[in-house]
């Protein structure tokens, strides 16, 4: 027996009239890729009941990754409030249904975030990300958990075994394309929010491409592992008067830094990087993620989830307070002191653990990015 189900309200908004692969959810079998047919009633083809389904045989391009069962379960649910009642196609026998929740964005999954910030807000904010590793999924699944109702994911990586480690999917996402990964954990959290995946690189080529995509972006969050692609995103986001934030962190994740480039407001990125001062490696086998300059410098660097999560966590709270307004010197945001370097661990210029410190950036007169 399925004893509860959980449909989305908006599944049944969008799907009038129509037929679309949409989420279900249940206690008994997980997540499963949804068609519905509102005339007369709702009907779903519901995809992925592990308990009664060969897991090795393929399926609905609608799954979450990883899921690729072949079992197929029919569930009807009549618009007048009628017992709902699954069909089981393999045998057409009738399995019974207990409950049908339909849940709310604001009244249910955002409840708990009510009267601590402003959801509504944030429910119309589009944010972008530049590459789509474990400190983006750190940062850009908190902002959807609050609220955020729009997120575009820019990376062409694809997961791989050695992410696992630090990253928000599982081993069933292994071998799914970063943004497609990232995307549905971001819709599982909150499936109204409105993922748009550019599996590409910013590069010349792409440059046009992903500006395209940048259309209505509020806020640009910077999170690869190359100052290169770093500072070709700082070109893209301030040509467009798009404010963004660069997390990068340092040797075996020991710290971080989070840094934000306002037009007009503040120094860009490349400005902060002429003047930051750099930790010393501790061998020549150990790359700063902040310093790497592309592909041939990325080893791979070894560090634990926890601590690439308090630097990814704090840029979180920072981008909070920027969509909401309350940026100060008092607040988590301060745009007179741009910068906040993470110690995780007392070394370098750190001097106990958990420090937290906010420098001011200065402009370099002959910065080619923002021009002073």
């Amino acid at each position: 027996m399925i004893e509860t189900i959980y449909i989305f309200e908006n599944v049944i908004e969008a799907a009038a009239g129509a037929t679309m692969p949409l989420p279900v959810f249940g206690r008994t079998h997980g997540v499963c890729a949804v068609v519905l047919d509102t005339q007369p009633n709702l009907y779903l083809d519901q995809i992925g009941v592990a308990s009664r389904c060969d897991t090795t045989a393929g399926g609905s391009t609608g799954l979450p990754s990883g899921r690729k069962d072949n079992c197929r379960i029919s569930l009807s649910l009549s618009v007048d409030g009628g017992e709902p009642v699954a069909h089981d196609w393999s045998s057409g026998r009738p399995i019974r249904i207990q409950t049908v929740h339909v849940i709310s964005a604001v009244r249910d999954i955002l409840a708990r975030t009510r009267g601590v910030i402003e959801s509504a807000v944030l429910t119309d904010s589009h944010i972008a990300f530049f590459g789509c590793g474990s400190v983006a999924g750190d940062i850009a699944r908190p902002l959807v958990q609050s609220g955020v109702g729009r997120v575009t994911l820019i990376d062409d990586g694809v997961v791989s075994p050695e992410n696992v480690s630090r990253y928000v999917t599982g081993l069933d996402a292994v071998g799914v394309p970063k943004v497609k990964a990232l995307g549905d954990v971001l819709r599982l959290v909150n499936p109204a929010v409105t993922v748009n995946g550019v599996d590409a690189r910013l590069t010349p080529e792409t440059y046009e491409a992903v500006a395209t995509a940048m259309d209505g972006v509020r806020l640009a969050i910077v999170a690869t592992d190359s100052v290169r692609a770093n500072l070709f995103a700082q070109e893209l986001t301030w040509n467009l008067g798009i404010p963004t934030v660069f997390i990068g962190m340092y040797e075996r994740a020991m710290g971080g830094e989070i840094f934000w480039s306002v037009p007009g407001m503040t120094a860009c990125y490349h400005c902060m990087r002429a003047g930051l001062l750099q930790p010393e490696p501790r061998s020549h086998t150990h790359m700063d993620y902040a310093t790497a300059d592309g592909p041939p410098d990325l080893k791979a660097e070894p560090g634990l989830s926890v601590d690439v999560g308090i630097v990814a966590l704090a840029a979180a709270k920072q981008v909070l307070a920027y969509m909401t307004g309350r940026v100060g010197r008092n607040e988590a945001l301060d745009f007179e002191r741009p910068l906040m370097l993470v110690g995780n661990q007392a070394e370098w210029i750190f001097s106990e653990s958990f420090q937290f410190s906010r420098v001011g950036v200065v402009r370099t007169r002959d910065c080619w990015v923002c021009k002073p």
